[in-house]
């Protein structure tokens, strides 16, 4: 079901004019290749914590090379600056993100312990709720940041990074009164 979705939205990109078919096909090499070979060492990362370091130091390492990557390359004087700008845009929300995701797991693994299994009702609800708050808190802090920053790129990543430990810290535990427990629910 989750195959014939993705090969939906692809083809839509392409019916709609938005992607040509080399666009899609190559984004759809790279999801798999993303399933493939990211997935399982996700798996084995939550199996082995030197291992998690290891691939999220590197998520920050490739996000890195991203961002200098958009900065510093000479690209050529006639280049299409909206497309630029959006791969800009793209490379410090990654940054951020990626960033963001190393002490949201330290944090999980040492202190919240995030349990992730609950009754279908109680998921929604945690769903519907996180998505809630991570677009409002997006809402709250997107203009003061770009302000705060001069318009420059860097204000996403910093956006970013703030929604990721957000949405990282908080956990929908109704039975506890503070989100940093120990696995016990001690403070």
């Amino acid at each position: 079901l989750c195959a014939l979705a993705i090969l939906i939205v692809a083809l839509s990109r392409m019916y709609l004019g938005v992607h040509t078919p080399l666009d899609v096909g190559v984004s759809l090499l790279i999801g798999a290749l993303l399933v493939l070979v990211i997935h399982p060492l996700l798996l084995r990362a939550l199996q082995q914590p030197r291992t998690a370091w290891w691939v999220f130091g590197s998520l920050v390492l490739l996000a890195t090379l991203f961002v200098l990557y958009v900065e510093c390359f000479p690209f050529p004087a006639d280049i299409d600056l909206s497309n630029w700008q959006s791969g800009r845009k793209n490379a410090y929300t990654m940054l951020g993100c990626a960033c963001a995701v190393l002490p949201v797991y330290a944090l999980d693994t040492r202190r919240i312990h995030f349990q992730t299994k609950a009754p279908l009702p109680a998921q929604l609800l945690k769903l519907v709720l996180g998505a809630t708050l991570t677009v409002a808190l997006k809402a709250i802090l997107e203009q003061p940041l770009l302000a705060l920053c001069g318009g420059h790129a860097v204000s996403h990543a910093i956006c970013y990074a703030l929604i990721v430990l957000f949405a990282g810290c908080v956990s929908f535990k109704p039975q506890q009164s503070c989100m940093f427990t120990d696995s016990e629910g001690d403070v």
